[in-house]
C-alpha cells in the first residue's frame, strides 16, 4: 500500500509541470508578443482597442523603440529641474542664472512633449482610424503633451493638518 502512495507525489509533480508547460506553450504560441517585455505592459492596449496580432506587434515594436528615448528625456528633465531647484534655493531674487535654467527646463520639456506626441501619432497610425482617434484622446488627456497652464490664483493654500488627519491635495 505504501508504494502506490509514494508514486503519487512524483506523478503529481510531473503532471503539474506538464500542465504548466503546456499552458505556457499555448500562450506564447498564439500570442508571441506577450512573452516580450512590452507585451505584458501593453496587453491592456490589445484588449481595449481590439488589436490584431500584427497591429499589436507593431505597437510593441514602437513602444520598445521609444522607451530608451523617453527614459533619456525624463532624466534630462529631472536633471534640469534639480539644477533649477538648487539655483532657486541659493537666493531670494530672480537671477539671470535662474532665468536661463527656467528657459532650459522649458525647452527640454517641449522636446519631450514633441517626442511623445510623435510616438502617440505613430502608435495611433497602427490602429483602425476610429480606434486611433480614441487612443489619441485617451493618451493626450493622460500625458503631459497638452499641459494645462495654471495661474497663481488657482493654487490652493496648504492647510495645516488637524488632529492627525491627512490633507488631500486637489
Amino acid at each position: 500500500m505504501k508504494k502506490p502512495s509514494l508514486l503519487l507525489l512524483p506523478l503529481g509533480l510531473i503532471a503539474g509541470a506538464l500542465a504548466f508547460g503546456t499552458g505556457f506553450w499555448l500562450q506564447t504560441r498564439f500570442h508571441p508578443v506577450v512573452s516580450t517585455g512590452a507585451g505584458v505592459e501593453l496587453d491592456w492596449l490589445r484588449r481595449e482597442f481590439k488589436l490584431t496580432d500584427t497591429q499589436f506587434a507593431r505597437v510593441a515594436e514602437l513602444h520598445n523603440a521609444y522607451k530608451p528615448h523617453c527614459a533619456e528625456l525624463c532624466q534630462r528633465i529631472s536633471d534640469r529641474n534639480q539644477r533649477l531647484r538648487d539655483a532657486v534655493a541659493r537666493t531670494n531674487v530672480l537671477t539671470d542664472e535662474i532665468k536661463g535654467l527656467v528657459a532650459e527646463t522649458g525647452r527640454t520639456r517641449d522636446e519631450c512633449r514633441q517626442a511623445m506626441l510623435g510616438h502617440l501619432y505613430a502608435v495611433a497610425g497602427q490602429m483602425p482610424p476610429d480606434s486611433g482617434q480614441r487612443y489619441l484622446q485617451l493618451m493626450l488627456s493622460a500625458t503631459c503633451v497638452l499641459q494645462e497652464t495654471r495661474s497663481i490664483d488657482s493654487i490652493q493654500p496648504v492647510q495645516p493638518e488637524a488632529h492627525g488627519s491627512h490633507s488631500h491635495h486637489e
